[in-house]
């Protein structure tokens, strides 16, 4: 997916990235990119709430930082409110 320009501004999609930023840690965006098999700039994106993580990279996180589905847990709410967001967005706009 491509990222947006913009964070976006939903909760869910703002948790995981916090989440994400603070499970990385000390460790760098290459270093955890490499680790998973994903590029530095995805990492980059996710934590800065600009492209919406998959269902493998939540597994994958979870995996790797052994956090018993919390990044999992965040991606089904990301997928299950995504379209309140643009509801919202809709309406503000008519």
């Amino acid at each position: 997916m491509v990222a947006q320009r913009d964070p976006y501004e939903f909760p869910a999609i703002r948790a995981f990235a916090a989440e994400l930023a603070a499970w990385r840690g000390v460790l760098s965006k290459v270093e955890l990119a490499e680790t998973l098999g994903y590029t530095p700039q995805l990492i980059g994106q996710l934590e800065a709430g600009k492209n919406i993580p998959s269902r493998k990279f939540a597994e994958d996180v979870d995996t790797y930082f052994t956090t018993n589905g919390l990044f999992v847990r965040l991606w089904k709410l990301i997928t299950e409110t995504r379209h309140l967001a643009a509801l919202r967005t809709s309406r503000a706009m008519a």
